[in-house]
Formats: C-alpha cells, sequence, structure tokens
C-alpha cells in the first residue's frame, strides 16, 4: 500500500465534509481505498482497475453529482479523468505534485483534461504557477486551495537528550533529497537524524549511510505514525528537489517544532526563513 500526501490530504477532506455529502472512494488499490472510506462514515468503496471501460460501469452504477480526482503527480489518474468525462460529469482536478518534464503529446493531453474539467486547483500558489508552466495553461487557470492538517493530539514527553536531533519523515525517493541530506549530515557530527519513511531508494540509502561513516548517528525506522517521531526530535528537515505542500511540515508546525525546508514548490507559502 502507497499511502502518502496525496493520499493522507484526501483522507482528511473526507473527514472534514459536510454530513450531507455522500462518498463514494474508487481506486485500484484495496488497501487503501479501504483506509479512505474508513475516515467517512457510511462511504462506499470500490477497487476497480484503471481501465476506462470499468471505470465508466463504475461511475455509472455510482452516479456521482461530482468526480474529485486526487492527483498524486501531473501524470496520475488519466482513465479515471477520461471515463468521467466520456460521462460528462463534473471533474475537480486537485494537483498535489506538479512534475516537470511532461512531452508535447503529455501537456497536450493535460491542457485537454484542464479544458474539460469543472475545476483545476493546486495546493499552494506556486504550486499551481508551476503547473501552468508545465502544461502550458494560462495563469490563472489553476485555483489554489492549500493543504491542512487537523491540530496533533498531545505528543508524548520528551526524553532529555544529549544530542541536537531532527527528523526527515517522507517517502524514500529521490523527489525528496535524502542524498543531499545524508552528506550534509557528514559536516555536522553533533547531529543525529532519525528517516521515517519508506520507498525504492531504502537500500541505497542504507548503503549510503554506511559509507558515509553515519551508522551510529542516523536511523531508518521505516513506515511509522509521524507524531511518534515528531514527540522525540528538536526540528525536522525536508530537503525535496520538488515539491507542492508537504504536509509533515505542517504537522510539524502544529507541534511548534523549527522545520528546516528547501523553498522549493509552494513549501515558503508556509515557512518564512
Amino acid at each position: 500500500m502507497l499511502f502518502s500526501g496525496a493520499e493522507r490530504a484526501l483522507e482528511i477532506l473526507l473527514g472534514a465534509l459536510p454530513a450531507a455529502v455522500r462518498v463514494t472512494v474508487i481506486g485500484s488499490d484495496h488497501e487503501v481505498v479501504s483506509r479512505l472510506a474508513a475516515a467517512r462514515p457510511g462511504a462506499q468503496a470500490i477497487t476497480a482497475p484503471p481501465k476506462l471501460r470499468v471505470l465508466r460501469r463504475v461511475l455509472r452504477q455510482s452516479q456521482p453529482d461530482i468526480v474529485h480526482v486526487n492527483l498524486a503527480s501531473t501524470r496520475s489518474c488519466r482513465p479515471a479523468i477520461a471515463a468521467s468525462a466520456s460521462l460528462r460529469l463534473p471533474i475537480v482536478l486537485v494537483d498535489h505534485l506538479p512534475v516537470p518534464g511532461l512531452r508535447l503529446r503529455g501537456r497536450l493531453l493535460q491542457r485537454l483534461f484542464t479544458r474539460v474539467s469543472a475545476a483545476r486547483v493546486s495546493v499552494g500558489y506556486r504550486s499551481s504557477r508551476l503547473l501552468e508552466s508545465i502544461v502550458g495553461l494560462r495563469e490563472g487557470t489553476v485555483l489554489t486551495v492549500h493543504n491542512g492538517v487537523p491540530a496533533p493530539d498531545a505528543l508524548p514527553p520528551t526524553a532529555a537528550q544529549d544530542a541536537l536531533r531532527v527528523a526527515a519523515i517522507c517517502r524514500l525517493v529521490r523527489q525528496k533529497g535524502l542524498d543531499v541530506l545524508l552528506q550534509a549530515m557528514v559536516e555536522v557530527p553533533e547531529v543525529r537524524l532519525t528517516i521515517a519513511g519508506s520507498g525504492e531508494l531504502e537500500s541505497d540509502l542504507e548503503r549510503l549511510v554506511a559509507e558515509l561513516g553515519l551508522t551510529e548517528r542516523v536511523e531508518l525506522v521505516g513506515w511509522v505514525d509521524p507524531i511518534s517521531v515528531l514527540g522525540r526530535v528538536d526540528a525536522v528537515v525536508l530537503p525535496s528537489r520538488n515539491e507542492g505542500l508537504p504536509l509533515v511540515l505542517l504537522e510539524a508546525m502544529h507541534t511548534g517544532l523549527p522545520v528546516i525546508a528547501t523553498p522549493v514548490g509552494s513549501v515558503p507559502e508556509a515557512i518564512e526563513h
């Protein structure tokens, strides 16, 4: 199951919708769909393969008044968008991570998807402008609704520590810049680092930790509840190469922890230098 920031943002939204809104969650991963539906009492969960014909049938049966398409990246959910458009259903596209590098065909397809949608939204002002630039849309086409997170429950008391401890909580992928963070750790021998998350680079990062001689100061703990990590560190760091508006930074700010992050995407809209 891949349940990252885009899915978590949708989970928060589903739990906050007015009671009168009837929700059907449709997706290709049963565990993700089930978790999302659980955030909304009475929601229907439907697991379906990402195939145009199947999604058309599911949407006809569900008869939604509007289709909210949760885009983890610019290339996500194309069959779902096409199926919704073919049935002339109102579509809201929500872009969590505008990704550069679309070829001409991809840009044309995204312009078409934008044209047939009722609205296209991204999670911050800079993120919206970046998406317009990537796709070739007129400025102002993409609306902005900032990500938000609920205030966490009280954090567990922090035990006394003899070293400054920081955390990076994210997917273990190149986009997050963890290789840069590990190189920087060599320069600050008084700091300890916890990396929480899972992803395709886990074994590569473990090797890099060993190569850099950081085994005693860096721990990789896998994917855990962010709050369990935030309660035992002094700061949060995220040296991403590109971003939308990461939820973990907002969660860290809720706890009062300082945040160190690269000024990419809409991160500067939440963090002042």
